[in-house]
């Protein structure tokens, strides 16, 4: 591997992709892919993410998929909580939020990610891969 590849080697690291299925989220999960990351690719359609997770996997990816709407809170909820159950990432680490008008990061349903959970969330993250 040469020193240009080595610096965006992704071995162990997971991406999650929304909007993968096509265009530029499916030109994004196969960059990611080829740099070796574990991708969690979403879009609406499942049978859309059928077809792109194969496609992935024939380069050599490794790939779970779950269909979801951006457009709604309660699919950006369920990604997350499904993307953290596929990638057995340990339970009761906000891991999705959002800022309140205040610019406090808070997790769908308010309860505010405070700096010990968002630590842990960073640590369960980086410790996944291993």
């Amino acid at each position: 591997m040469n020193s240009i590849m080595k610096a965006f080697d992704l071995t162990g690291k997971t991406a999650l992709v929304t909007g993968a299925s096509r265009g530029l989220g499916l030109q994004i999960a196969e960059a990611l892919a080829d740099q070796g990351a574990r991708l969690v690719i979403s879009s609406r359609k499942a049978e859309d993410l059928e077809v792109t997770a194969k496609q992935l996997q024939d380069r050599g990816a490794k790939v779970e998929w779950i269909a979801a709407d951006n457009g709604k809170d309660q699919d950006i909820a369920r990604l997350a909580d499904d993307a953290i159950a596929k990638l057995n990432i340990p339970t009761g680490i906000p891991l999705v939020y959002r800022l309140d008008a205040d610019l406090r990061p808070v997790r769908t349903g308010g309860e505010y990610l405070d700096a010990d959970a968002a630590a842990a969330a960073i640590e369960a993250v980086k410790n996944q891969g291993r």
